[in-house]
């Protein structure tokens, strides 16, 4: 990043911007959760992610498998405040999204 922390949406004919300043880094992604689409024939930004209600883009661990490890992962997390929001799989509601703690 140059002077700041952008998400910019380039077009296939698009020159790279030029970098005035001495760069930084960013903490987060400037484009998290962000994406490039088309409108009008423009390259721009958009925000929101393919995740449904009640969801977040997060990716946890949603099943262990019999040997151990993370079976099963799901890019959109439930959000939870409660072991009963998850459902009747094995998952619980950890750090506010159901998922499963640590496959041994």
């Amino acid at each position: 990043m140059c002077t700041g922390c952008d998400c910019l949406a380039l077009g296939p004919n698009d020159r790279e911007p030029i970098c005035d300043g001495p760069g930084v880094q960013c903490l987060v992604d400037p484009c998290l959760n962000k994406k490039a689409a088309c409108d009008s024939g423009r390259c721009v930004i958009v925000t929101g992610s393919s995740c449904g209600a009640g969801t977040v883009p997060r990716r946890v661990c949603i099943a262990c498998g019999p040997a151990g490890g993370c079976e099963q992962e799901t890019d959109c997390a439930r959000v939870c405040k409660q072991d009963a929001d998850c459902g009747v799989n094995q998952t619980r509601c950890l750090e506010g999204l159901c998922q499963v703690q640590g496959c041994i």
